[in-house]
């Protein structure tokens, strides 16, 4: 009987070798077997993928939950399914990973008896990593991985019934479309992941695959992201198995009824709550609005002795030089409205001479400047 039957819906796996890479806590190094080409390159992706998460100072664990995946190896033209697991070594963390090659008669199955292929694959190497974390040293490690050929039970198909759901024509149309495609599975029951699944109508079966495995449920409120892609190791991205980022406490939660429009209006607090006025708006208080006013005024009065103490001088300097000896001369004054007539100037009333002394005239001080027609501009 070939590797798989579609008239008894069964499915029958050949025997394989497997490859390990990783740490567990009873050897202090890495582990690694291969079977070929193909997982040694796995292996590399994997070693450079972790190593520049851990030098990211991404704290662990590194996988969480564990996953099962199906990755496309474009140079080798080989699927590989396996499993991988948080581990460490006693000390350092790094996961542990087993694969092996997938027949190209599964891959090319109907989605059903693909995906049923993979849970077979998945289960038999899950078993088996618990027998290689139970050993005791490398030495009986090695002898239960290098050339140790497996083989699963067979197992029974079932047919599935597509059954539609309000997202599955969405996951579909992007997984048809090639596109790597995130399959939110936070909350959801094994009989409802199982439904999801079923609704799929797949027209070409990945080339990757990232599934939690099945004791993410045992991890509360959990948020978990499968995923499935076209392009087989390149849309392997090594932050996709780290555990999603812990959600916000709820009494750091912001209350949302906090922004809502309105609220249920209660008629006894509102009668029992004391009347209050509205607030007015704020304004300067009486001292306040006098120092504002005295700030004010001061650069006007600032402004006037400067006036004065021009008009001083300039008498001063008149003084001198014996203008002021007769009676003062009226100068017409240009200013900057109008200037001045001759009767304006001759009615400006002047300071007169003293008469005991017509040579002596009076001091500065006791010049009325105030009534004189001044031109501010001109002493400038």
């Amino acid at each position: 009987m070939g590797l798989f039957s579609f008239h008894s819906n069964t499915i029958k796996f050949p025997e394989f070798t497997v490859g390990v890479f990783g740490k567990l806590p009873f050897y202090k190094d890495f582990l690694y077997s291969s079977f070929d080409k193909s997982f040694s390159d796995l292996r590399d992706a994997f070693d450079h993928g972790f190593d520049t998460l851990i030098r990211s100072q991404a704290s662990r664990p590194y996988v969480a939950p564990n996953r099962r995946l199906l990755i496309h190896l474009p140079k080798h033209k080989v699927d590989l399914v396996g499993c991988i697991w948080e581990s460490d070594d006693g000390l350092r963390g790094f996961p542990f990973l087993i694969a092996t090659a997938f027949p190209k008669r599964f891959k090319n199955a109907s989605f059903a008896f693909y995906w049923q292929a993979l849970e077979g694959y998945w289960k038999y190497l899950s078993a088996y990593y618990q027998d290689l974390r139970s050993q005791d040293n490398p030495t009986e490690f090695y002898k239960r991985v290098r050339g140790i050929a497996h083989q699963p039970p067979m197992i029974k198909a079932v047919e599935w019934t597509i059954s539609e759901q309000a997202q599955s024509n969405i996951l579909s149309g992007s997984i048809n479309e090639g596109f790597l495609t995130p399959v939110d599975l936070t909350g959801l029951a094994p009989h409802e992941e199982a439904a999801l699944l079923r609704s799929l109508t797949i027209k070409s079966n990945p080339s990757f695959v990232l599934w939690p495995s099945p004791d993410w449920r045992e991890r509360e409120n959990t948020e978990i992201i499968a995923y499935f892609g076209s392009n087989g190791i390149d849309d392997l991205r090594f932050n996709f198995f780290l555990p999603p980022e812990p959600s916000q406490p709820e009494n750091q939660v912001e209350d949302a009824s906090q922004h809502a429009p309105y609220r249920d209006i209660d008629l006894d607090e509102i009668a029992e709550a004391p009347a209050t006025a509205p607030e007015p708006p704020n304004e300067p208080e009486p001292d306040e609005l006098t120092e504002q006013a005295t700030e004010e005024s001061v650069p006007a009065d600032q402004e006037n002795n400067a006036e004065t103490l021009r008009i001083s001088r300039a008498l001063e300097d008149a003084k001198n030089k014996g203008e002021l000896e007769h009676e003062l001369p009226t100068r017409s004054m240009e200013t900057q409205q109008a200037t001045p007539s001759q009767n304006e100037i001759e009615t400006t009333e002047i300071p007169s001479r003293p008469p005991e002394n017509s040579e002596k005239t009076k001091s500065i001080d006791d010049i009325d400047t105030h009534k004189m027609p001044i031109d501010r501009d001109q002493y400038k």
